[in-house]
C-alpha cells in the first residue's frame, strides 16, 4: 500500500511548466555560482554528518532561503532579456511543441506570441522534408550534451500571411533545459536564400553568356589551376570542362611555353602562343589577358582565339596578293615595252621620213627660186616648215613614250628634258629643282616615277590651267621624295568620288613601285602631288 501510495503521488505530481523551464535554464549558472567550491572545481556540500541537528536544519534552511531569493533576483532580468531580445527564441519540448517564444520569433513567424504558445512547430512546416529535419533537430539536442556540439538545421516555414520563408534553427549544449526542452534560436536566412538564387541566376545567365562566345573562355586561380572552361574552349581543346577544371593551365599549352600571366600576354600580342589539343596536336593561338577584378577572388581570365584559319587565310591571300601584284608588274612591263617599241618606231621610221620630206621641200624651194617662181617657192618653204615642226611633234612624242635611259641619273635628265620640251614662251613655265643626285638603278621604279610626274603636270596644265609647275626630286632619310607644285584652280570638292583615271593611274603606279602617293590644296591656290618611295636597305 505504501508503494502505491507513492507511485500515485508520483504521477499525481504536475509537468514542470515551461516558465519553470525556462526558469531553471536561466538559473543554473546563477545557482551554481552561489555555491562554493574547492579549488578543484567540486561543490562544497553541507558538512552535516547525515544525522543532523537542529542547527545545521535551520542553517540548511536559511541558506536554501538565500539561494532562493538570489536565484529570483537571477531569473527576472533574464526573463525580460528572453522576451524582449531582438533575436528570435523559443522553447520547444521533446515532441517539438511551442512552450515558450519571444515577441522577435512570433513576428518572424507572423503571428502573436499567444497563438503560438503550445502548438507543435511541425505545423508551419509544409514540406515533409522540412518535418523530418525538424525532428532530427530534436533528436540531436537529447545527445547534444555529450557532442558538445552546436545543431544548426535550416527549414522553409509558411508564415500565416502565406509568406514562404528560411529559417535557421541553432541549439548548443548550454541551452538544453530540465525536461529535455530546448531553448532555440530562431534565425531569418531567407535574403540570404534570395541572394545565393539571384547569384545562381547571375551565374548561370553569365555562363549562357560565355558559351555562346565563338572566342574561349579560361579563368585560373591564383595557383594558375583553371576553375572556367566555357564551350568554346572544349571545342578548342578538345576537352570537356570537368576534365580540365582543376588543372594547371600549362596543361593546355605547347610544353616550353611560358604559362605566367606577363609571358602570355607579351606572347598572345605577338600571336606566338601554341595551343595543345587533347590528341596533342599544336595550332596557334591569339590571346588577350583581363587582369584580376578590384575587391574580388584573385582570378585571371584569358581570352583566347584560334587563328589557325586565319593564318591558311592570310598565306592565301598573301600569295594571290602576289601573283596580282606579279601580273600587274608585267602587264606594266608590256605596256612600256609596246610604247618603247611605238616611240623607237616613230624616232626611227616617221620622224626620218617627215626629216627627209621636209628636206626635198626645201630643196625644192631653192630650185623655184632660182627659176624666179617666188610663188611656188614661197609655198614650198611653208611646207617644209611645218614638215620640221611635225618632224619635232613626233620626236616629243616618241621621247615621251621612251623617256628614261637605264643608268644612275636617267631619270633626272628625263624629268630635266621633260621640263625643256614642256616649256612654251608665254605659256606654262616648268622648273626641275633636284640639287642633288638621286640615282634610282632600277628602270621600271624610274619609268614608273617619271609617267607619275608626267601625268601630273599633264592634269596641272590642262585642267588645273596653271601657269607655273614646279617638280622636285630629292632625298630625304634615305627615302625618295617627289613632288610636283602647281599654281592652278585647286582641288575639286569632289575629289574622292570623281576620280579621274589620271589619278588612278598615278596611285596605281605608286603602289606597284611601293611608293605612297598623296594630294594636297595649296593654301595659297594650286594642287601639291607627292611621292614617297621608302629606301630598300
Amino acid at each position: 500500500m505504501k508503494a502505491h501510495s507513492e507511485a500515485k503521488a508520483a504521477s499525481s505530481t504536475p509537468r514542470p511548466s515551461a516558465g519553470r523551464a525556462k526558469q531553471a535554464v536561466f538559473a543554473r549558472n546563477a545557482s551554481a555560482k552561489k555555491q562554493p567550491s574547492n579549488q578543484d572545481g567540486t561543490t562544497v556540500l553541507n558538512p552535516s554528518n547525515g544525522r543532523g541537528s537542529k542547527k545545521g536544519a535551520r542553517s540548511e534552511s536559511a541558506l536554501q532561503s538565500t539561494a532562493s531569493r538570489n536565484l529570483d533576483s537571477n531569473v527576472q532580468p533574464n526573463q525580460f532579456l528572453f522576451d524582449h531580445s531582438p533575436v528570435g527564441y523559443a522553447i520547444l519540448d521533446p515532441k517539438g511543441r511551442i512552450e515558450q517564444i519571444n515577441a522577435a520569433a512570433a513576428l518572424l513567424l507572423g503571428r502573436d506570441v499567444q497563438d503560438l504558445r503550445h502548438i507543435g512547430f511541425a505545423s508551419m512546416l509544409n514540406r515533409r522534408k522540412d518535418r523530418e529535419l525538424l525532428q532530427e533537430h530534436l533528436q540531436r539536442c537529447g545527445t547534444a550534451h555529450l557532442a558538445e556540439e552546436k545543431i544548426t538545421t535550416e527549414l522553409q516555414l509558411h508564415t500565416a500571411g502565406g509568406q514562404v520563408k528560411l529559417v535557421q534553427l541553432a541549439t548548443s549544449p548550454a541551452m538544453v533545459m530540465e525536461g529535455n526542452c530546448h531553448l532555440i534560436v530562431i534565425t531569418d536566412v531567407t535574403s540570404r536564400l534570395e541572394a545565393e538564387e539571384a547569384l545562381r541566376g547571375s551565374e548561370g545567365r553569365m555562363a549562357s553568356i560565355l558559351d555562346a562566345l565563338t572566342e574561349a573562355v579560361i579563368s585560373v586561380d591564383e595557383n594558375q589551376r583553371i576553375v572556367l572552361f566555357n564551350a568554346a574552349a572544349v571545342r578548342m581543346f578538345r576537352l570537356s570542362a570537368a576534365e580540365v577544371r582543376g588543372q594547371a593551365l600549362n596543361r593546355l599549352f605547347h610544353p616550353g611555353q611560358d604559362c605566367s600571366p606577363r609571358a602570355l600576354a607579351a606572347a598572345g600580342a605577338a600571336g606566338e602562343i601554341r595551343g595543345m589539343r587533347a590528341d596533342g596536336s599544336e595550332f596557334p593561338i591569339e590571346a588577350s589577358i583581363s587582369p584580376p577584378i578590384a575587391g574580388s577572388a584573385p582570378l585571371l581570365t584569358l581570352i583566347l582565339r584560334d587563328i589557325s584559319e586565319l593564318r591558311n587565310t592570310n598565306r592565301v591571300l598573301h600569295r594571290e596578293y602576289k601573283e596580282r601584284q606579279r601580273l600587274e608588274h608585267e602587264i606594266t612591263e608590256i605596256s612600256e615595252r609596246e610604247r618603247r617599241s611605238l616611240g623607237q618606231a616613230l624616232h626611227d621610221g616617221v620622224c626620218q621620213h617627215l626629216s627627209g620630206v621636209g628636206m626635198m621641200a626645201a630643196t625644192l624651194s631653192d630650185v623655184c627660186g632660182q627659176k624666179s617662181d617666188d610663188e611656188t617657192a614661197d609655198k614650198l618653204r611653208e611646207i617644209a616648215s611645218l614638215i620640221r615642226s611635225a618632224t619635232n611633234d613626233a620626236r616629243d612624242v616618241a621621247r615621251g613614250l621612251n623617256p628614261v635611259d637605264v643608268d644612275a641619273n636617267g631619270l633626272v635628265t628625263a624629268l630635266r628634258d621633260l621640263a625643256a620640251r614642256y616649256n612654251v614662251p608665254g605659256q606654262t613655265r616648268y622648273v626641275l629643282h633636284c640639287h642633288e643626285p638621286v640615282p634610282v638603278q632600277d628602270n621600271g621604279i624610274a619609268v614608273h616615277l617619271y609617267r607619275i610626274v608626267q601625268e601630273a603636270v599633264v592634269n596641272a596644265s590642262r585642267h588645273a590651267r596653271a601657269r607655273n609647275i614646279s617638280i622636285h626630286l630629292g632625298i630625304r632619310q634615305k627615302d625618295i621624295m617627289l613632288s610636283i607644285t602647281d599654281d592652278g584652280i585647286g582641288l575639286p570638292a569632289d575629289i574622292d568620288q570623281n576620280t579621274g583615271l589620271g589619278l588612278k593611274l598615278m596611285r596605281y603606279r605608286a603602289s606597284s613601285i611601293g611608293a605612297t602617293l598623296t594630294l594636297e590644296a595649296r593654301s595659297a591656290g594650286g594642287t601639291v602631288v607627292r611621292c614617297r618611295l621608302p629606301s630598300s636597305d
